[in-house]
């Protein structure tokens, strides 16, 4: 593996798990900014990188917009699970003081 490949999937990896935490959170601006230089970082490897063909090219555009995606929803709905079970236990709670 080549430098750039290292650097390529470091990247990746960090841009997953922030996805996931930008969602957690529900920070939408952030985890729309994570996955625009994404797009951008993938555009600048295309014209000015390696040799890729198009096809290449955008199948990994379409399947990291994807991934980022996902990861973004996945934490949304663990903190919106979160908070329907801390609901839940109040309201319980709530019930067994009358």
């Amino acid at each position: 593996m080549d430098m750039f490949s290292v650097l390529f999937w470091c990247i990746a990896v960090i841009a997953t798990v922030l996805q996931y935490i930008f969602g957690y959170f529900n920070l939408r601006i952030t985890g729309f900014l994570i996955t625009l230089l994404y797009n951008v970082f993938l555009i600048l490897l295309f014209f000015n990188g390696k040799h890729i063909t198009l096809v290449a090219a955008v199948a990994v555009l379409v399947i990291g917009n994807f991934w980022l995606f996902g990861y973004f929803v996945s934490g949304k709905n663990k903190h919106e699970k979160k908070i329907r079970r801390e609901l839940e236990r109040m309201k319980a709670k709530d019930l067994s003081r009358r």
